[in-house]
């Protein structure tokens, strides 16, 4: 007998051939399907991007921005978006996430500076905590966006606007020197019979002014100083430059 080499498999263990039909029917595991290929989210454009059409004037009390803007509206065939009139709106909306805009419509008519140092009213201001900002962005994006808007509105300082700015040229600030204001606001509110009140709001105004000046000039942003040697209407022009409108 020829022995077995320990090489070799004995034919008992080995499987038995299959016929063709056998090995067809067998069970088999699938190829894994190839991973399914998504198609690219659509893009969303950031709060920046779709407020790049805004031109925005801020500013101080009494340098002339609303008069400025309204020059530019007309100038332009720009629209102007006001913000002060809709100041009532924004404090009538406002909830707890907005402080002092919300404190505000619980305050009786005209009390707001009542038993308030200048620093205190200046610190219970809205705008200086960008309470304002966030309905006046609200409202922005609900207009239909149709070609540049220009927005004049004094609540907003540099580092508020800067996320919402593709460019910082697209902000400017128009502040008034403390001369020049104390006239403007002694004409406007020197016959109203409060002399303490006007006295405080020229002290608060011009910690605003103040705090512009610094954010703006770290924004890199551009301040226009009012002081009543140049006409408004050289002041819209220069605005205009800076902005790239053209007639």
């Amino acid at each position: 007998m020829t022995p077995i080499s320990e090489h070799l498999t004995p034919l008992s263990v080995l499987p038995a051939p299959r016929s063709s039909d056998e090995a067809l029917l067998a069970p088999h595991t699938p190829a894994p399907a190839p991973a399914a290929t998504l198609p690219p989210a659509p893009y969303a454009p950031t709060l920046a991007e779709r407020l790049s059409h805004v031109r925005w004037m801020a500013g101080g009390t009494g340098a002339g921005k609303s008069t400025v803007s309204a020059m530019l509206g007309e100038q332009y065939g720009i629209p102007v978006f006001h913000g002060d009139p809709h100041e009532p709106g924004w404090i009538a909306r406002s909830g707890p996430q907005h402080p002092n805009l919300y404190a505000l419509a619980r305050l009786p008519p005209g009390s707001f500076w009542a038993g308030r140092t200048p620093k205190q009213a200046f610190h219970a201001t809205p705008s200086v905590h960008g309470e304002t900002l966030a309905h006046l962005v609200e409202d922005i994006l609900a207009r239909p966006v149709d070609g540049p808007l220009i927005v004049d509105y004094f609540g907003m300082l540099p580092e508020h606007l800067a996320p919402l700015l593709t460019d910082p040229a697209h902000a400017v600030f128009m502040l008034p020197t403390a001369e020049f204001r104390a006239r403007v606001m002694q004409e406007r509110h020197g016959a109203t019979g409060c002399p303490d009140i006007l006295a405080k709001r020229l002290v608060r105004d011009g910690m605003w002014d103040r705090r512009m000046r610094r954010q703006a000039a770290r924004s890199g942003m551009r301040v226009f100083t009012t002081d009543g040697t140049v006409p408004l209407q050289d002041t819209a022009d220069a605005i205009a430059a800076h902005f790239g409108f053209t007639a």
